[in-house]
């Protein structure tokens, strides 16, 4: 039987929206980082091929992969000196990534070499333009000055830290400055920010893309519009618990150009964040190209677990002509 590999963690939200819709298929979850607890990974390389060996069992006919969200990396899960922590972290990194290449015939959602491009906010904000999306001007700055200049130039900016790895316990909403805020630029060039300008908006969407099928919604919450608080950020919403989500029907344009852009990146998800402003314009700020999605489905019903698993049991056999669909109810 075909086996469909999941790399994530037991305990991720995620997986059981997605493994309630493949009963009947030989599902593997995988935490490659479990190595260090003794689920050996090995590779082994012979005429032409590689076999991968997991807990010392040959995975074959691997039909697709799942790349959640497996844990990274730390020093935590190391059982090493301190003087050994880089080099076991680099030895290992490298081990495990051979893993994203070891199954070149089976369907990767998605491929990590696509998620780490697509990753690159620049290249995100050149291929929102390019596809006619509405780009705000932004900035990605080191330098005091700069940043000072830009948050002047707009009067009121957006601003966020470009780390996705954060000190424990703390989070990084983004936050809502103002050219006569009381702001302290110092010590960019040790934590570089993305500063960009503010858009007023009518309302914020937060568009799910699964190879070509669309789940968008309206996303809101109070206090997060920048104004009557200092953060201009839906997911703040989660944190006072006033997060709401609504499914919405997008234009067949807008849909479109969100399944064109999750393509172009050689994407077969993404999670796109988007501001239609007082004037109707639809505006580009972000995508996530292995972002959360649970707690949409949660709030509306859509079917994007479904999807997933729809993707996953059909394997590479759905890459072939692909016709843009728009779901945005949870029928």
């Amino acid at each position: 039987m075909s086996k469909i590999i999941i790399l994530s963690t037991k305990a991720d939200s995620h997986l059981k929206f997605v493994t309630n819709h493949l009963s009947g298929e030989e599902i593997l979850l995988i935490n490659p980082t479990d190595m260090f607890d003794g689920d050996a990974i090995d590779y082994v390389y012979k005429d032409r091929n590689v076999q991968v060996y997991y807990k010392d069992k040959l995975l074959n006919d691997v039909k697709s992969v799942w790349l959640r969200r497996p844990t990274q990396l730390s020093a935590r899960r190391m059982p090493v000196k301190t003087s050994h922590i880089a080099h076991v972290k680099n030895a290992v990194g490298a081990h495990l990534e051979m893993f994203s290449f070891a199954f070149p015939e089976a369907l990767w959602v998605s491929d990590s070499s696509a998620i780490k491009f697509a990753d690159r906010k620049i290249v995100q904000l050149r291929l929102a333009a390019e596809i006619g999306f509405h780009v705000p001007e932004t900035l990605f700055a080191s330098t005091p000055r700069r940043a000072k200049e830009f948050v002047d130039k707009h009067g009121i900016c957006i601003a966020k830290t470009m780390a996705h790895i954060l000190p424990l316990k703390t989070f990084a909403f983004t936050k809502v400055l103002r050219s006569g805020d009381d702001i302290d630029y110092t010590n960019l060039n040790l934590d570089p920010y993305i500063f960009q300008q503010y858009i007023e908006p009518s309302y914020e969407l937060r568009v799910t893309v699964v190879g070509d099928q669309i789940f968008a919604a309206k996303v809101e919450g109070e206090e997060t519009d920048g104004l009557t608080s200092q953060y201009r950020d839906w997911r703040y919403a989660h944190a006072n618990d006033t997060f709401k989500a609504t499914a919405l029907q997008l234009s067949p344009e807008l849909t479109k150009k969100c399944v064109r852009f999750v393509r172009e990146l050689n994407l077969e998800f993404g999670a796109l964040d988007l501001i239609v402003d007082k004037k109707g314009h639809t505006w580009f700020l972000e995508i996530n190209p292995n972002g959360q999605w649970a707690f949409v489905e949660m709030e509306t019903g859509q079917p994007i677990g479904k999807a997933i698993a729809e993707k996953l049991k059909r394997g590479k056999q759905s890459q072939g002509s692909r016709k843009i669909t728009t779901r945005p109810s949870g029928s």
